[in-house]
């Protein structure tokens, strides 16, 4: 499964420095 986390690693244009990244399980 993938879980899902707002971190400040991937950015979006959308959210600026605020990115989310997925990681495996």
């Amino acid at each position: 499964m993938f879980r899902e986390y707002d971190y400040f690693c991937i950015p979006h244009e959308e959210q600026g420095m605020r990115g989310t990244i997925i990681v495996e399980e």
